[in-house]
């Protein structure tokens, strides 16, 4: 009971320093919407989460970790290739230009594709990434997501999401490439569609373990 109530305390501390995160462009004191989404990434890295899920006689642990190249991804921000530092740029790349302020919310809503791409919704939203790791412990539930039962595209391994009526935070985590039992998030949005939960096999979650990974044991992400 003792180490249950810490595992609840350790995910709650962290939901609090993402919350409580800043991060300011260089040259510059403005906290836009851009900056706050980036110190709350900056605040999972370097974290590793082991989510242990069950459905009758299935038990497994889910061993997640956020990359920065997934970073842009997640953003919508890799859609917007009519603006010249996007385009064929790398992930990795993408990332770093945004933190050292080349890449600005203001840039990006430039793009003739910022709205049609939903880009400034999600970076506005981005923040209640820390209710879903939240969700994770108190919700006890996730799904492991079936594209087709869902008439979409996204081709992830599972759903982490958290409703706040009438929308449905969505994070999608696929499987990291050559790691098995390894897994990145892949896609995140809100939607006011339920089309993404129904008919879905949904998993118990068992427990949630965040552990601070050792420097030199980090995992790389390949350049994208």
């Amino acid at each position: 009971m003792v180490s249950m109530l810490k595992r609840k305390m350790r995910v709650r501390v962290l939901c609090l320093e993402l919350l409580g995160s800043r991060h300011f462009f260089f040259g510059g004191d403005r906290l836009d919407a851009l900056s706050t989404a980036l110190a709350l990434y900056e605040s999972l890295l370097g974290k590793d989460f082991y989510i242990t899920i069950a459905k009758n006689e299935d038990r497994r642990t889910l061993h997640l970790v956020f990359k920065k190249a997934n970073f842009p991804h997640l953003l919508g921000i890799t859609k917007l290739n009519d603006l010249t530092k996007i385009v064929g740029a790398r992930t990795s790349t993408l990332y770093n230009k945004i933190k050292r302020g080349e890449i600005t919310y203001d840039y990006l809503s430039a793009s003739a594709l910022f709205t049609y791409c939903d880009v400034g919704r999600r970076i506005a939203e981005f923040p209640k990434i820390s209710q879903l790791i939240q969700g994770l412990q108190e919700r006890k539930v996730i799904i492991k997501f079936n594209p087709r039962r869902a008439g979409t595209m996204i081709e992830a391994d599972f759903l982490i999401y958290v409703e706040e009526k009438p929308r449905i935070i969505c994070l999608f985590i696929v499987e990291d490439y050559g790691s098995e039992g390894m897994y990145v998030p892949m896609s995140f949005f809100g939607t006011e569609n339920e089309r993404y939960l129904r008919n879905q096999t949904v998993y118990n979650v068992v427990n949630v373990e965040i552990v601070d990974t050792p420097k030199g044991k980090r995992n790389i992400s390949p350049c994208l």
